[in-house]
């Protein structure tokens, strides 16, 4: 996962969604593959997403939208579980 940053601002959307795109630039060195940005009333999260690590279609949400999340797919551990895997 490149980064993540929200928002809760009693403002428009697209106020809300400018600031999302303004934190992301700022993070820009984290992540270069997929940008990502979700609001929804007066809340918004937005992501950055390596290509090697995260889904591209990030943040995400349920089929009724009341829950909006970002997935981080990385798995730190990684080359001790391939261990007792293999």
């Amino acid at each position: 996962m490149g980064a993540v940053c929200g928002s809760m601002l009693d403002a428009p959307s697209d106020q809300i969604g400018h600031l999302l795109d303004v934190m992301l630039q700022a993070m820009g060195h984290r992540a270069r593959d997929f940008r990502g940005v979700d609001v929804s009333g007066s809340v918004g999260m937005g992501a950055l997403v390596d290509a090697m690590v995260g889904r591209p279609d990030q943040p995400v949400a349920n089929a009724r939208r009341d829950v909006v999340a970002v997935c981080d797919g990385e798995i730190y551990n990684h080359a001790e579980i391939r261990a007792r895997l293999t």
